[in-house]
């Protein structure tokens, strides 16, 4: 499990350095540039996290009923996409140069996480819950909140790019980890 925590948490760096910091309400005005053209990539690491994010959100193992605490989960899970929504009806808007033309992709935003659930709950529930690929996925994303949560450490620029010196520092402790894991 701590393998996949950890995977998660540089899989989100990576997505982060795609969404340029998005998904923690961070807007930086488009240059005239990039006015008229969606971020895609942006708005696909968006969507990728969101999506994982709803993947974990199963019914009780077996039971086919909905755990105490899935609802609160799922309200945390939409409370946390909040500004992220927001920032990202901003910069489209600001790109777009009308919020009419931005609603197709805050929707495809919106719809990730419902989807994830969708497809974990009534497509791949049993191969999910049987097979330990959720255990996986609960410690990925786990990482990827794990990450989230301590984004101070790596966002020190305005560009929201990597600080190499930390990361180095990070992955200096993910090899000492490893290595300790090892003994």
């Amino acid at each position: 499990m701590g393998y996949w925590v950890l995977a998660g948490f540089f899989g989100q760096l990576l997505l982060e350095v795609l969404s340029q910091g998005i998904e923690h309400g961070h807007v930086h005005a488009p240059d005239a540039t990039e006015r008229g053209r969606v971020p895609l990539l942006l708005v696909l690491a968006l969507v990728v996290h969101s999506l994982l994010e709803g993947s974990i959100l199963v019914r009780g193992a077996g039971s086919g009923e909905v755990g105490q605490h899935f609802y609160a989960l799922v309200l945390g899970i939409a409370l946390h996409h909040v500004p992220a929504a927001v920032a990202l009806a901003t910069l489209l808007r600001l790109r777009l140069g009308s919020l009419r033309r931005a609603w197709p992709w805050l929707l495809v935003f919106a719809l990730a996480s419902p989807a994830g659930l969708v497809f974990s709950n009534y497509i791949v529930l049993q191969q999910l819950l049987g097979s330990g690929i959720y255990a996986a996925l609960l410690g990925f994303v786990a990482g990827t909140f794990l990450h989230v949560s301590t984004t101070i450490l790596f966002e020190t620029s305005p560009e929201h790019r990597l600080n190499w010196p930390k990361l180095g520092a990070t992955l200096g402790g993910l090899l000492l980890a490893l290595a300790v894991s090892a003994t």
